[in-house]
């Protein structure tokens, strides 16, 4: 729960910036460079499915509220509402629990690093309020921290997993708080496209399907 009130916390500071930047005229053109920032919550989640050798251990996965946070962004604005953007993003929440819980010995932290290349349409253009929506594809890799798992040949550390094709979904509302500055909040829906390779430390080798559903403060940086 504290990473929710640093979420609210968060939405406050960007409502008293648009009250403080009320007097403020949007920029009707934006067209351009521009750099973004996000940090965030990942909210809990008990849809993935942890497929391992040996029937026993297929499981379904919980995962707690966690955080987020968007690395670093550059994008480039048509001026028409379309824009492009490459991001690096970073999402880590615990595990709360696995269905079969026999076989959970240890639960730790699944770890979800992206590059992701988004598309976005800014509706409103030229306005100060200015919702948006988007859609992502690029590469990303799932790992565990801490996680092991008790089967008949012991104990087994659940290990990274390979660089796999990922999407998401966008959808998002801002302000301009200034000529430059656009603050916005986010939802993204993030998911592995298709299964994830798991390797354990026996040698052998699962798969994990990944998704998560992220609420971000975002701000954007135009250079022109």
């Amino acid at each position: 729960m504290s990473w929710l009130r640093m979420f609210l916390h968060l939405s406050n500071a960007l409502m008293l910036g648009v009250w403080l930047a009320s007097g403020l005229s949007a920029q009707t053109d934006h067209r351009g460079y521009y750099a973004s920032f996000a940090l965030g919550v990942a909210l809990d989640y008990d849809e993935d499915r942890l497929d391992l050798p040996g029937s026993v251990l297929d499981a379904d996965v919980d995962l707690s509220v966690g955080y987020s946070g968007i690395v670093g962004g550059l994008g480039y604005a048509f001026g028409n509402g379309f824009r492009v953007e490459g991001a690096l993003g970073y999402t880590r929440q615990g595990i709360a629990s696995i269905s079969r819980a026999a076989a959970a010995a240890n639960l730790g932290d699944a770890i979800y690093s992206e590059l992701m290349l988004n598309g976005y349409y800014d509706f409103r253009r030229g306005k100060r309020f200015q919702p948006y929506v988007g859609l992502g594809v690029g590469a990303a890799r799932l790992s565990y921290k801490g996680t092991s798992i008790a089967s008949g040949s012991g104990l087994q550390q659940v290990r990274d997993s390979d660089i796999h094709p990922a999407g998401q979904v966008i959808l998002g509302m801002g302000w301009w708080i200034g000529r430059k500055v656009f603050a916005s909040l986010e939802y993204n829906y993030v998911t592995s496209i298709g299964d994830v390779e798991i390797d354990l430390s026996s040698g052998a080798s699962g798969s994990m399907h990944f998704d998560t559903n992220r609420l971000l403060f975002k701000l954007k940086y135009a250079f022109n």
